[in-house]
């Protein structure tokens, strides 16, 4: 085949006929590391965040083309949890911090969102030679994606997490708090809410490229404030592409209903 040009997602090779996209594969949520196998040829990667509601998850692509076989890695963000008990709640699979423990019988935070990622090697987005060998990373949370996650303001008296950007991870909500603010998140993992003393647990950071920061305590026992978006990221030695939080022009729907992340790949 020879040189080509993109038009939205097809690409015309030598000027002949648009070539129409043909789906490779598509990567729901397991809990688990997926893959797939694509010979030489141009491809299109897709990925969505994980938010509470799939009219916010993050989108993130990139169109590439891959000169001999290879392997690629899809790991789906899992969805945060929530807790009914004091223990904040664990985080979503692929970066979400841990909700921070509610004080004095005061429920705990809500674990943050996972990020969703698709790189040449096998393992979680916190891990160095994942990230080195990156193709496309879409960020977890409401807030999350983007070349800078979204960042969340004050919430009665719980202080909201700063989103993750292109090289470090959001600050946590609260930092002149000492004793209840949520931690700063780092590359590829939120932030871990704050702990409570009399109120409840701030919520964990979201998952990204780099990571939201987590919400402080609340002092009283009413919700705390929203935690820090995850950043996305695309490897412009890859191909090119570009990220989107939900509210950005350029953003794509998930064609999923489900809270957690999602997948695909197109061959164009």
């Amino acid at each position: 085949m020879g040189g080509g040009f993109y038009v939205g997602d097809k690409v015309y090779e030598n000027f002949r006929e648009p070539v129409e996209p043909v789906l490779v594969k598509e990567f729901n949520y397991t809990g688990g590391i997926q893959n797939v196998t694509l010979q030489a040829g141009k491809y299109l990667l897709e990925c969505w965040g994980t938010s509470s509601s799939s009219s916010y998850a993050s989108y993130s692509y990139i169109k590439t083309y891959v000169t001999e076989e290879i392997i690629l890695y899809v790991v789906i963000g899992g969805m945060f949890a929530t807790t009914a008990t004091s223990n904040g709640a664990i985080g979503g699979y692929n970066g979400g911090g841990n909700g921070g423990n509610g004080g004095n019988g005061s429920i705990g935070g809500q674990g943050g969102c996972g990020a969703t990622h698709i790189s040449t090697i096998s393992g979680l987005l916190n891990n160095s030679s994942v990230r080195n060998n990156i193709y496309v990373v879409a960020g977890g949370g409401n807030s999350g994606g983007g070349i800078t996650g979204e960042s969340v303001g004050m919430s009665g008296a719980s202080y909201g997490g700063q989103g993750g950007n292109q090289t470090s991870g959001g600050a946590g909500g609260g930092i002149n708090m000492v004793s209840f603010a949520g931690a700063k998140g780092g590359a590829g993992v939120g932030g871990k809410g704050g702990n409570g003393i009399n109120g409840r647990g701030g919520h964990g950071g979201n998952g990204g490229w780099y990571g939201g920061g987590g919400s402080s305590a609340q002092t009283t026992n009413t919700g705390p404030a929203q935690s820090g978006g995850g950043s996305g990221y695309i490897n412009t030695s890859k191909g090119i592409g570009a990220t989107f939080r939900s509210d950005e022009i350029g953003y794509v729907s998930k064609p999923t209903t489900d809270a957690h992340g999602y997948a695909r790949i197109y061959k164009i």
